[in-house]
């Protein structure tokens, strides 16, 4: 789980504070209008309780957190408006319920929403002046009218600025993780991932897989590798791994687990049947064929000899056990002749031609 993650879960328990304080709100106000007789107030009020329940409901079900930060904020901000023009006709007391709508919307559902409401806050506060019939020419009325709609604009950018930072951070934080989790788990020269992830993750898959399912193990090493290495050099041995690399991503899919093993082995664990191992590795060693490395003055043919191994049902084997019956298969297609496919079947290796 990263970062962000993390922080809009915990938006999820502010959400339902929010929520829950809402309601309370919403719930003592309707029974003192409705104790004092103001009974629009008190109706409203009561539209909005109901609001607030059903805003409740939606988060214990963690859905819809975004529509439910909007319902909060209208349930805040429209009576405050309303209230205002009506009754108070005081710009200086609505701007903090104002401000708290725009600080509910912002730290439930995102700097942009916060926006949004500001620039919404900032309207009817010029809206609410010309209602009240305040003559702005007035030096009193005209200082008023600024102080507010810049105390306005000055909390409510800072809140939505501080809130933006924070997710620019934390978009930074998750890509500098991503990245060391990129550099942990994958091997540096083909980006496939590297052994020690493969044991990782394949361990779980043993795990987490009922013995009726198909697991299969392809494991497979570039033929006379040494002698490419020895001839070209290394560095034309690297783009031999790096373009059977490339083909790989290109044939196993992404439920597949594929990574480098060693050197010049490669492994691949599939959730298949032997028979869906056979396809593609017939596949692969097919585009290796009619595919050599393109270098700048040549072409070097490149041929892979490959074990496939499929996971017993009636038996409890490891991924260290299917392993090595992969390690033998592929053993058996080097001595027949290199650029072969050897399955593990019935206890012996059996060797496909071409």
């Amino acid at each position: 789980m990263n970062t962000k993650t993390t922080y809009q879960n915990s938006l999820f328990q502010v959400t339902k504070t929010g929520v829950i304080v809402a309601c309370i709100m919403h719930m003592l106000y309707s029974i003192i209008y409705f104790q004092q007789g103001h009974y629009s107030f008190a109706w409203l009020h009561t539209v909005f309780f109901a609001v607030t329940i059903f805003s409740i409901l939606l988060t214990i079900k963690k859905r819809c957190r975004s529509l439910v930060a909007h319902l909060i904020t209208l349930s805040i901000f429209v009576p405050t408006v309303l209230y205002n023009v009506y009754r108070v006709k005081n710009i200086s007391w609505a701007n903090p319920w104002i401000l708290l709508s725009i600080l509910v919307i912002t730290l439930m559902d995102g700097y942009k929403s916060g926006t949004v409401w500001l620039g919404i806050g900032l309207i009817s506060v010029i809206g609410m002046y010309q209602l009240e019939q305040q003559p702005l020419l007035n030096e009193e009325n005209a200082f008023l009218f600024v102080d507010n709609i810049l105390l306005l604009l000055a909390v409510g950018a800072a809140i939505i600025f501080t809130e933006r930072e924070k997710w620019r951070a934390f978009n930074k934080l998750d890509m500098a993780q991503n990245r060391l989790t990129e550099q942990a788990n994958n091997d540096p020269l083909t980006d496939l991932y590297n052994r020690r992830y493969f044991f990782q993750q394949g361990a779980q898959s043993f795990e987490q897989n009922p013995r009726h399912n198909p697991l299969s193990i392809i494991l497979f090493d570039i033929d006379n590798f040494k002698e490419i290495n020895d001839t070209f050099g290394h560095s034309t041995g690297d783009l031999v791994l790096t373009h059977v690399a490339d083909l790989c991503r290109q044939e196993f899919r992404d439920s597949d687990l594929v990574a480098r093993f060693g050197g010049e082995e490669f492994i691949a664990l599939m959730p298949a049947n032997v028979e869906a191992a056979i396809k593609v590795s017939e596949r692969l060693k097919y585009r290796l064929n009619n595919n050599p490395l393109k270098t700048s003055s040549m072409f070097i043919p490149i041929t892979i000899s490959m074990g496939i191994a499929e996971l017993p049902t009636a038996q409890d084997f490891s991924l260290d056990h299917l392993i090595k019956l992969a390690d033998t298969a592929m053993y058996r297609a080097k001595e027949a002749g290199k650029d072969q496919i050897a399955v593990w079947k019935n206890e012996l290796p059996h060797q496909l031609s071409d």
